[in-house]
């Protein structure tokens, strides 16, 4: 028994170790590659970096769930399954994030007139010049004039409407990822997701734009879903 055990225990341990395996991947942007991508395995609470070239390398279990991201790009979320973790290798093409003019300033644009002087031409009288002007431009007038055409401008700034809790949704994850993700079936999917907007955290959650909270919300909304459907 004294042999027997420890071999047993470590025995266990390697099955429990050999369901773990690196993956290693290269993140590309048009065919180049994308470094300081953020990859994350939310199972195994991992988290690394792509390199100069791309490239990463990050533990994995079959299941698990791998999040790419970036600021300024979409969201890429994989699920591991067997050929994944057979394969050990994945090659991730992020598309730049389209985002709204977050402000459009309509501003009251002037343009300044052109002020035509008219030349007055006078019979011409033979008298000692006094220095004065005769029908000359009144430049007072033309400096005032000037002067209003220049003053602060009015701006009236739009602001953006938020997004909402359904469209955040559907923008970040594909059906396909939150029916496997989720354990939910396809045809109750819109029901779920009807029923995480009674949740004031799911519209709070869209407007931070946060990507990773929004996915541990809907995990924990789907085992509430499940729990109530079943």
């Amino acid at each position: 028994m004294i042999v027997k055990l420890p071999l047993f225990f470590s025995f266990f341990c390697w099955i429990g170790f050999s369901q773990q395996t690196s993956l290693k991947g290269k993140v590309l942007i048009d065919s180049l590659p994308l470094s300081d991508v953020e990859v994350i395995n939310k199972q195994l609470k991992t988290v690394t970096y792509t390199n100069s070239k791309g490239e990463f390398e990050i533990l994995m279990g079959e299941n698990n769930n791998l999040a790419f991201f970036k600021k300024g790009y979409v969201f890429h979320p994989v699920v591991v399954d067997s050929m994944l973790l057979q394969k050990k290798y994945i090659e991730i093409k992020l598309i730049k994030e389209e985002r709204q003019i977050e402000e459009v300033v309509i501003s009251n644009k002037k343009i300044i007139p052109n002020i035509k002087v008219e030349r007055q031409y006078q019979e011409r009288k033979f008298t000692i010049p006094d220095g004065s002007i005769q029908n000359g431009v009144d430049f007072i007038a033309v400096f005032k004039l000037v002067g209003k055409l220049f003053k602060k401008e009015k701006e009236v700034r739009i602001k953006p409407s938020p997004v909402s809790f359904l469209s955040f949704v559907n923008y970040n994850f594909k059906p396909d990822f939150l029916i496997k993700t989720l354990a939910i079936e396809e045809k109750k999917l819109n029901d779920f997701l009807l029923f995480c907007t009674y949740d004031e955290r799911a519209q709070q959650l869209a407007n931070n734009e946060n990507v990773i909270s929004m996915l541990e919300f809907l995990q924990e909304k789907a085992k509430e879903f499940l729990e109530k459907n079943n």
